[in-house]
C-alpha cells in the first residue's frame, strides 16, 4: 500500500474520531448546562484537546451544537424504531400497531431530560426553525412513512397520502411532544395527552381498517 494513502487514511480516522469524541463530550455538556451554559473552553478540555481543535472541526459553538441534536436525537429514534418494532410484533401486526407503538414511545422521550433539553428546548431557539425543523423531522418523517407503506400494502392507505399523512402524524406528535417538554409536570401532561393521541389515529384509520377486515 502506498505510505502517503497510509497516512492519508490515518488523518481521516484520527479526524473522525476526533468529531466524535467531540460531539460525545458536548452533548453530555449540552445536557447536564443547557447550550448557554457549556463553554467550548470545558468542552475542549473535558475531549483532551484545544478549543483550536474544536473551531477547527465546527468552526463554533453553534456548529458544533448542530452535530449535537441529530446525533442525540438519531439515537433515540433506533431505540423507538426497535422497541416499536418488537411491541408490533407481540400484537401480531406490524403496520398500524407499530405506528400507535412509535408514537407511545416518541411521547416517553419528552420525559427524558436529555432529548427535552438539547433536541426540544435548546434546538430551536439556538439552530432557528427551519434548520432545527429540518435536522429533527426529516428522519422521524422518513420512519413514519415507511410503516405508511407498509400500510398502504395492506389496503388500509392510499400511496398518494403517504407524504401527507406522515408529515400529519409527525405534526400532531411532536405537538403533544413539545407540550410535554414544557409543562411544569410532563408526566402528568403525557398522561393526559396520549389516549387523545391515540383516540384521533385511531379515527383516522378506522373505516379502512374495517373495509380490510371485513374482505
Amino acid at each position: 500500500m502506498d505510505v502517503n494513502k497510509t497516512d492519508v487514511n490515518k488523518k481521516v480516522l484520527q479526524s473522525q474520531a476526533t468529531r466524535a469524541e467531540l460531539i460525545r463530550v458536548a452533548s453530555d455538556l449540552f445536557s447536564e448546562r443547557g447550550y448557554a451554559g457549556a463553554a467550548l473552553d470545558d468542552i475542549a478540555r473535558k475531549a483532551g484537546l484545544t478549543k483550536g481543535a474544536v473551531y477547527h472541526h465546527f468552526g463554533d459553538k453553534r456548529e458544533l451544537f448542530a452535530a449535537v441534536v441529530p446525533k442525540v436525537f438519531e439515537e433515540e429514534l433506533w431505540r423507538i424504531q426497535a422497541e416499536s418494532k418488537q411491541l408490533a410484533h407481540e400484537a401480531g401486526e406490524t403496520s398500524w400497531k407499530r405506528l400507535l407503538a412509535m408514537t407511545e414511545l416518541f411521547l416517553d422521550s419528552f420525559l427524558d431530560p436529555r432529548q427535552r433539553r438539547i433536541v426540544w428546548d435548546d434546538g430551536p431557539s439556538v439552530l432557528g426553525w427551519e434548520r432545527w425543523h429540518e435536522l429533527v423531522s426529516a428522519p422521524l418523517l422518513d420512519r413514519i412513512g415507511g410503516i405508511l407503506e407498509v400500510m398502504e400494502e395492506r389496503g388500509v392507505t392510499d400511496t398518494s397520502l403517504r407524504g401527507p399523512l406522515a408529515q400529519l402524524v409527525f405534526g400532531s406528535v411532536q405537538e403533544a411532544g413539545m407540550a410535554i417538554a414544557h409543562a411544569p409536570d410532563p408526566a402528568a401532561k403525557r398522561a393526559e395527552l396520549a389516549p387523545a393521541l391515540r383516540w384521533m389515529l385511531e379515527s383516522l384509520f378506522r373505516e379502512r381498517r374495517r373495509g380490510r377486515s371485513a374482505g
